[in-house]
């Protein structure tokens, strides 16, 4: 109940506040949701994230290999790969993207 109490919460922030302070709640609750213990509840939050912040894939695919979901990492990294447009916040190059892929 915790869980899906904080869960509504985020929700309701984001509801209630202009799109300009999203960037106040989005971190938190992203960090909520990933490390909240529901493998679930964090891809939710995460793929929501990622229609404003694309740019943090890198992120999305760490916590989904975290959690064991590797096809979906995998698919995640593929898409990255192939983007000729994604530039990689953590500075890797679409060499070690591809390894990483691989591996």
């Amino acid at each position: 109940k915790f869980i899906t109490a904080t869960r509504r919460c985020f929700d309701r922030c984001l509801r209630a506040l202009p799109l300009t302070q999203h960037r106040l709640v989005w971190p938190l609750y992203v960090d909520f949701a990933t490390n909240c213990g529901v493998p679930e509840t964090g891809m939710r939050v995460m793929r929501r994230y990622l229609k404003i912040e694309p740019e943090r894939r890198e992120e999305y695919v760490e916590f989904l290999q975290r959690v064991g979901k590797h096809d979906e990492a995998a698919k995640v990294l593929a898409d990255i790969v192939s983007d000729p447009d994604f530039v990689s916040v953590e500075g890797k190059s679409k060499y070690e993207l591809w390894m990483r892929l691989l591996q």
